[in-house]
């Protein structure tokens, strides 16, 4: 059951790659405010924080509503605290709607490790 998981969760990363530009992914490393209006666009800074780039002094900025209804499962950004996010998110007053997820976190895990 867990070898099924991971292998969908495995397929699910690859589809969602596919589907990104990848200008989305370079421009990252170059503006100091980037913006964001889309889903995929969304699905890019997560996997370039999930890569090691914590946007530090960079800020992600909003430009409208994203429904993330169709992703599926969302994984959180920076959720790891070696791939942690550490610039500025304005959400500009827009929402992202429909974000589901299913993630469990150890707490005393967190709590115990020394970082």
């Amino acid at each position: 059951m867990k070898k099924n998981r991971i292998i969908s969760l495995f397929f699910s990363v690859l589809l969602v790659l596919s589907l990104v530009p990848m200008n989305c992914l370079t421009v990252f490393a170059e503006d100091d405010v980037v913006e964001i209006s889309s889903a995929t666009e969304l699905a890019a800074l997560a996997v370039a924080v999930k890569g090691g780039n914590h946007f530090e002094g960079k800020t992600i900025k909003l430009t409208q509503d994203i429904d993330l209804s169709e992703s599926g499962n969302w994984n959180p950004i920076g959720y790891n605290l070696n791939n942690y996010f550490s610039g500025v998110f304005d959400g500009d007053f827009h929402t992202i709607y429909n974000l589901s997820y299913d993630y469990s976190i150890d707490a005393g895990n967190i709590i115990n490790t020394p970082y």
